[in-house]
């Protein structure tokens, strides 16, 4: 029997060359151009839903800027 590890959308998104990690990049992560794509059709579905009910959706920056 073939055991099969769990896994999260971080790593499927990986495998899937959607998303890429780095360990230059700490804390964050690259999204490929299909991976924009893709997470910004879920974002809409999310913020369609959210409205659908009644709520405001808060968005947060996708970059964060260092600060010293």
């Amino acid at each position: 029997m073939e055991i099969i590890k769990k896994k999260d959308w971080v790593d499927l998104a990986s495998e899937a060359s959607y998303l890429f990690r780095s360990p230059n990049i700490t804390g964050g992560m690259i999204y490929s151009p299909e991976g924009v794509l893709i997470r910004n059709y879920i974002n809409n579905i999310i913020k369609d839903e959210f409205e659908k009910e009644g709520f405001s959706l808060w968005s947060f920056s996708d970059r964060v800027a260092k600060t010293d």
